[in-house]
């Protein structure tokens, strides 16, 4: 009985801070890339992926939805949504550092906009992701917990 009322208490406490934190991470990384759009396209540009067209359309648009689904874990709306895009977006920015680390490419992960500006630290970008995608699939986990619990009491 002990057991179920600590978790009833911390299991919330810590979807909240994942929601906050991770929320914030989303936010942030989307709000520097809106105030420099042409930075962002260089960044994306160095990972030679897109082609040109496609590069500029994410530049324009990535930062926005990135702005949307980290708001969307603070206030609840579309959360389920929200959390699947990011677990997505998440993944594909880890496939992309991977595969510009294969390819020997030194670049800025742009995930930061300008404010990443270091040499490419590949172990720590791909920690950071690994790390972002934990807590992503905990708040998935959290969801699943309190959604059931809900459903069956």
């Amino acid at each position: 009985m002990g057991h179920m009322a600590g978790s009833r208490i911390m299991i919330p406490a810590i979807q909240w801070g994942l929601r906050l934190v991770l929320g914030g991470v989303f936010v942030y990384a989307g709000v520097v890339k809106i105030y420099d759009p042409a930075g962002f396209l260089a960044d994306i540009e160095s990972y030679r992926l897109l082609p040109y067209f496609a590069a500029v359309a994410t530049a324009l648009y990535l930062p926005w939805l990135e702005v949307v689904a980290g708001a969307a874990l603070w206030i609840r709306r579309a959360y389920r949504g929200s959390l699947a895009i990011l677990l997505v977006l998440t993944f594909l920015f880890g496939v992309f550092i991977t595969s510009a680390w294969i390819r020997g490419l030194d670049i800025s992960c742009g995930c930061f906009g300008v404010t990443d500006t270091s040499e490419a630290n590949y172990p720590w970008l791909l920690t950071r992701d690994v790390l972002i995608l934990l807590g992503l699939a905990c708040l998935v986990w959290f969801e699943q917990v309190t959604g059931r619990r809900m459903s069956n009491g």
